[in-house]
């Protein structure tokens, strides 16, 4: 395994196995649920800069249509707005107001994944309910609900849930084993994506569209598994211990994992590693479950 260190010195060296350009991103953020925030690292001096925090049960990041980031907080049911510039936090953009009899978040219990959806609305995975929830992108209101709960049989939706390109939304159904879709348009169902076999898929974290291929992280066997746009199981990418969140950097080929508390760097194509962007425990990080690129 080689591991690339990067220099400090001026001038910085990235450590990347392909060179970067001079104004691509280099901040990564990165959600540690142990730790109760979003650590914020410099890929380029591979230095630790701050933690955004109070997060409990800090999970997914998105940019949102309006240029802010919104990140779930598992643990205290809420969907939090962050500045992207400063990096504070704004306040809760999905939360149940305590002073009110009425439940703003329409029950919203072990929130994992937020994503914006082809609509503008914010969808929210309500791991505890089996349920995806719908509000305003604007305000944060609740809408309606999305998939009902335990619709198609989803059990733990995850944190790797997003819109595919076909519309369709795609889910990680952590407790059967599966990837699951639901039509775009209404929630319904639309059948199992991917199912446990073959290929052995175990407790499924997150979905990566990749080219013609689809990545999956199977975090209860520690595999990155590659499959077809049917569903069908093409092979395993990579083993890593534990692979939550998986995301390709937008400037080179490199497949970076949450791997229990750290950031591994893949090589996309043949899944060996190439070098760790975040070592393991660095700055009280624990438990990494996503992680998200900034511009500076």
């Amino acid at each position: 395994m080689q591991v690339r260190i990067p220099h400090v010195q001026a001038p910085v060296q990235r450590a990347f196995a392909t060179p970067l350009p001079a104004d691509a991103p280099n901040l990564l953020l990165v959600s540690g649920y142990k730790s109760g925030a979003i650590h914020v690292y410099d890929l380029d001096l591979g230095e630790h800069l701050q933690d955004i925090a109070p997060v409990p049960g800090a999970q997914s990041i998105v940019r949102g249509p309006d240029g802010f980031l919104y990140a779930c907080a598992e643990d205290i049911h809420q969907v939090l707005r962050i500045d992207p510039t400063s990096l504070e936090i704004l306040g809760p953009f999905v939360a149940d107001d305590p002073k009110t009899e009425e439940d703003e978040n329409a029950g919203l219990d072990g929130p994992t994944a937020a994503i914006f959806g082809p609509d503008g609305n914010l969808y929210v995975a309500s791991f505890n309910t089996d349920e995806i929830l719908r509000f305003d992108g604007s305000n944060g209101q609740f809408m309606d609900v999305f998939v009902e709960a335990a619709a198609g049989g989803l059990d733990g939706p995850d944190a790797g849930m997003l819109f595919g390109s076909d519309g369709k939304l795609y889910v990680p159904s952590f407790y059967t084993h599966q990837v699951l879709r639901f039509d775009g348009g209404s929630g319904a169902s639309a059948g199992v994506f991917v199912e446990r076999e073959p290929g052995g898929l175990d407790r499924p974290r997150a979905i990566l569209f990749h080219g013609t291929e689809v990545l999956v992280a199977s975090a209860g066997n520690g595999r990155i598994n590659r499959y077809d746009p049917t569903g069908q199981f093409l092979g395993t990418l990579a083993q890593v211990p534990g692979p939550y969140c998986l995301a390709v950097h937008p400037e080179v080929p490199e497949l970076f994992v949450c791997s229990g508390n750290s950031v591994e760097s893949l090589d996309l194509e043949t899944g060996e590693p190439l070098w760790t962007p975040v070592a393991p425990g660095s700055s009280s990080l624990s438990a990494a479950t996503f992680h998200f690129f900034l511009n500076p």
